[in-house]
């Protein structure tokens, strides 16, 4: 699987949930639906998703979360 492809997995995660989640939880979700990259992998994901603008950080009480954006939904 491509990289762009597992970046889309991440993006698709966080759409259909339409929920702010953790890297953790997005990790644990991704693994759950058959990912097979490691919880590094997905905060690299993360931090380029958030360069182009396709999510956006949350902070919550005490802990960052990330959602898509508008430009990720497109």
């Amino acid at each position: 699987m491509a990289k762009e492809e597992r970046k889309q997995m991440v993006l698709r995660l966080l759409d259909e949930s339409d929920l702010a989640l953790t890297p953790y939880v997005i990790f644990r979700n991704l693994k759950m639906r058959g990912a097979t990259f490691e919880r590094r992998t997905v905060g690299n994901y993360i931090s380029e998703l958030l360069d182009e603008g396709r999510i956006k950080q949350l902070n919550g009480e005490g802990t960052t979360l990330y959602a898509i954006s508008q430009k990720g939904r497109e």
